[in-house]
């Protein structure tokens, strides 16, 4: 499988013409494409039930309707810093 694309989640708004300006200079300089997804995307598809999974296995986080979201928000922190720290 050729991977050829370098994916970013961005918590900011994005016009399409930077997100073209980004992709352009991508691959002028590394050969790769460029998705962008925007963090509000990636969150929602989270929430959703049928992938809470990925919540429990990568983020530590187990989904309950009934949970602040303070609590979650802190916890997924939380764990996402022990995986960035190894």
């Amino acid at each position: 499988m050729k991977l050829d694309a370098l994916v970013f989640i961005t918590p900011g708004r994005l016009t399409i013409v930077t997100a073209a300006d980004w992709d352009e200079a991508i691959r002028k300089e590394f050969g790769h494409g460029l998705q962008i997804i925007p963090q509000a995307e990636v969150t929602t598809l989270l929430e959703q039930p049928e992938n809470r999974w990925l919540c429990a296995k990568y983020l530590g986080v187990e989904m309950e309707t009934s949970r602040p979201l303070d609590e979650l928000v802190g916890q997924s922190q939380a764990h996402l810093g022990e995986v960035l720290s190894g």
